[in-house]
């Protein structure tokens, strides 16, 4: 019996090999154009992060739930101070699940609001504007310290928890 016909059926065919290929013969016919695009691009990017304005939030920045993205810090600080003033706190009677009385903070003696500070810690550091592409990515890490106030839902809760 011959088995060399066998052994011939489980060898691998022979691929025939593309010789024009578009996209490898343009990178090699403009290489040089190419490699000084990119070192364009990268330095445009690294200049724009460098002089991003730092009394604008970054892009993609929430505070409190809300984006502020592109928006300047003054405008963050006003609207946030607004939000705060008109939040109410809900009083309930034991055992009920109404509401019994709906105050204003301001009415309780909350009435110095301020999150200039809160804001301020928002900023861009100089040691992440020399990553390439943070600004793109940095506002959805960069986070203020975590504190009772830092949430307008956890503000309710420490007021309906006092009570």
């Amino acid at each position: 019996m011959d088995y060399s016909s066998r052994r011939r059926s489980f060898e691998r065919p022979e691929t025939k090999k593309v010789k024009n290929n578009f996209a490898l013969s343009f990178i090699k016919k403009h290489k040089k154009i190419l490699i000084k695009s990119g070192v364009f691009i990268f330095a445009l990017l690294m200049i724009a992060q460098l002089i991003y304005p730092a009394d604008y939030m970054l892009p993609f920045q929430k505070v409190d739930g809300i984006d502020y993205g592109g928006k300047t810090k003054d405008y963050v600080i006003n609207d946030l101070d607004e939000k705060y003033r008109n939040l109410k706190a809900d009083f309930y009677v034991k055992g009920s699940n109404s509401v019994y009385k709906s105050v204003d903070l301001v009415d309780l003696g909350f009435s110095n609001f301020t999150n200039q500070s809160r804001i301020d810690s928002y900023s861009y550091p100089w040691y992440l504007r020399l990553i390439p592409l943070s600004v793109l990515w940095s506002g959805l890490v960069i986070l203020t310290e975590n504190s009772s106030w830092s949430n307008i839902a956890a503000l309710t809760k420490e007021i309906e928890n006092a009570r």
